[in-house]
């Protein structure tokens, strides 16, 4: 009789218990939402936003290939901008559309002499 109940013990030691049910009335957990990204551009006027859509673009190019395509198409938007100057009034900026416009070519630029291989640049 002990050797029938040592058995059943050894038997019914190695299986696993039933998995739980799942409880109707629980709230799933949702994760906090993520804080909306910082603005990747610092002006608003439509030549600044595309001067930032280039400097993402040159940032995002791993090679010197990449980046001296995109300066062609950069190069020529720009002395297109220039004409334009020549040709018709100069565009009213304020100062803060200025600045944020010269801070946006200064990255397009660091990050194109980067894919050069320019000694110094970060």
């Amino acid at each position: 009789m002990r050797a029938i109940i040592v058995m059943v013990l050894v038997a019914c030691a190695g299986s696993k218990p039933p998995p739980a049910a799942p409880v109707a009335n629980t709230t799933p957990v949702v994760a906090a939402p993520e804080p909306p990204p910082e603005p990747r551009c610092r002006c608003a006027s439509e030549d600044c936003l595309k001067l930032c859509a280039y400097r993402d673009r040159m940032c995002a190019c791993k090679d010197a290939a990449c980046g001296d395509a995109l300066n062609e198409g950069y190069s020529q938007w720009m002395a297109g901008m220039a004409k334009d100057v020549e040709v018709h009034h100069p565009v009213a900026r304020s100062a803060a559309d200025a600045r944020a416009m010269g801070d946006e070519a200064t990255e397009y630029q660091a990050c194109y002499s980067k894919l050069n291989g320019a000694p110094g640049v970060p």
